[in-house]
């Protein structure tokens, strides 16, 4: 099929009707009864199920019109794209991260992308992993790199850069360090959360994830939080740590320490599954080369942290 006749799909399955999509389209109704015949024709089955006056998409029909919705979305990504280039000799690349990534792409990645790649416009976005995911379902990202439960998706392409676990944030001349050991399979000192006792802890506000996962953590060991304080922000709990405040629980990303340089992580005994740290991007889509570029530099610079 060429754009147009995906078009003449997408609009026959959104009016319900042949006529109205036919005014629509600005083509009559007989051609475009004859186009559905033809295609029914072409594909040995019915795309279209007719009740009444009504055109109702078959099994098929939806598979058709579902492919034909993501071509007619790239195509006009690619027309884009290709009118900016011609526009402003530049090409564009949009990416977008969570706040706490910031000084790496702004201190390591962009540069290095600029240097080879200064005909091409990086446009970075700080969003939380359910803004990005929107923004990419809709076309209005190329790459994302976001933390999820998950490190395959049926509509995205994923490229898994770590695999996360909980641990305790402290500051790096805090007590507990003392008390923390190496040990086998924990990738950082290592104490029982018994040791948390009298420890005064900064915690997320009660409607987020990662406080309904500390409750429930220290539930099973059996005491009540000595609580210094409660933030719905990660940077604002790390930062909190770093003053001496107390200690939190957060996922080891390396980046964070990039920002706090003050901070080391411990780990403990976690029962929870893992969380993955992924860059993504939709599926059918074909990368250029600066693309791929950008890619292999998030990767190898970010297995380069401590």
């Amino acid at each position: 099929m060429d754009i147009k006749e995906f078009e003449y799909l997408i609009m026959i399955a959104d009016t319900g009707s042949v006529t109205k999509a036919a005014n629509q389209l600005f083509i009559t109704q007989s051609a475009l009864s004859k186009f559905v015949r033809k295609k029914e024709e072409e594909m040995g089955t019915l795309l279209f199920s007719r009740v009444g006056k009504r055109f109702i998409p078959t099994f098929a029909g939806e598979k058709c019109i579902e492919a034909a919705r993501k071509i007619l979305a790239i195509n006009t990504q690619l027309e884009d794209e290709v009118s900016r280039i011609s526009k402003y000799g530049k090409g564009r690349i949009r990416l977008a991260f969570h706040s706490s990534w910031s000084d790496f792409f702004f201190m390591i990645i962009y540069p290095i992308f600029q240097d080879k790649h200064n005909d091409v416009d990086l446009q970075l976005f700080e969003v939380n992993a359910i803004r990005a995911l929107e923004m990419l379902d809709k076309g209005e990202l190329d790459l994302a790199v976001v933390t999820t439960a998950w490190k395959t998706h049926s509509k995205f392409i994923c490229t898994t850069l770590r695999t996360q676990r909980f641990v305790i944030a402290v500051r790096d001349d805090h007590p507990l360090l003392t008390k923390a050991e190496k040990r086998a399979g924990y990738p950082y000192p290592y104490i029982e959360l018994s040791e948390l006792k009298e420890t005064p802890l900064i915690l997320r506000h009660t409607n987020q994830l990662t406080r309904s996962y500390t409750t429930g953590l220290l539930q099973n060991v059996n005491f009540k939080p000595r609580v210094a304080l409660e933030t719905q922000s990660r940077e604002n709990a790390l930062h909190a740590v770093e003053y001496g405040v107390g200690v939190t629980f957060t996922l080891d990303d390396p980046t964070l320490l990039l920002t706090h340089k003050n901070v080391k992580f411990i780990s403990y005994t976690d029962p929870n599954p893992n969380s993955y740290i992924n860059i993504i991007c939709n599926k059918g889509v074909v990368f250029t080369s600066a693309e791929n570029d950008l890619i292999k530099f998030i990767v190898d610079q970010y297995r380069l942290l401590p």
